[in-house]
């Protein structure tokens, strides 16, 4: 399932992390101990729980969204896709500023995303500091990547 994040042409894949493609222009974000694949990232977050180290969550946070301002494809998965996943896709729109993250993430990818009381409080309690001028920055490299990419192609 493709989310669209910052701009129209920047997408997330996400879903069981068995299911990433096999290759390495993707980054990957494992949220699962049961599976052997490789990922760039790996959050060790319990089946239905939540993170315990919020650090690694914010530098897993920011790689992606540097990812994403680069055009570089993403995968987010854990073992169904579901709470675990749903609950890093609505930290990162929260991030990016939107108000209801999880309403957005149910809406955008799927209805059952966040699965428990707990995830759904991590989204909304989760610290966003330091992010403010993060954003702002991921907002200029995605720019400045776009601006590159016109004038490559004649623009």
């Amino acid at each position: 399932m493709k989310i669209p994040f910052l701009f129209s042409d920047r997408f997330i894949d996400a879903g069981p992390f068995d299911e990433a493609p096999d290759t390495w222009e993707v980054f990957k974000v494992k949220l699962t101990n049961s599976s052997r694949r490789e990922a760039d990232i790996f959050l060790d977050i319990p089946d239905f729980g939540i993170p315990k180290d919020d650090e690694a969550v914010r530098r897993a946070l920011k790689a992606v969204l540097l990812k994403l301002a680069r055009k570089v494809p993403v995968y987010v998965g854990c073992g169904a896709g579901l709470g675990r996943t749903g609950l890093f896709l609505a930290l990162l729109v929260r991030v990016m500023g939107v108000d209801k993250p999880i309403h957005f993430v149910r809406f955008t990818y799927d209805p059952k995303a966040v699965e428990t009381s707990a995830q759904h409080s991590y989204v909304y309690d989760f610290d966003l500091k330091g992010f403010g001028w993060f954003s702002f920055k991921v907002s200029l490299v995605a720019l400045w990547v776009d601006i590159k990419s016109f004038f490559s192609k004649g623009g």
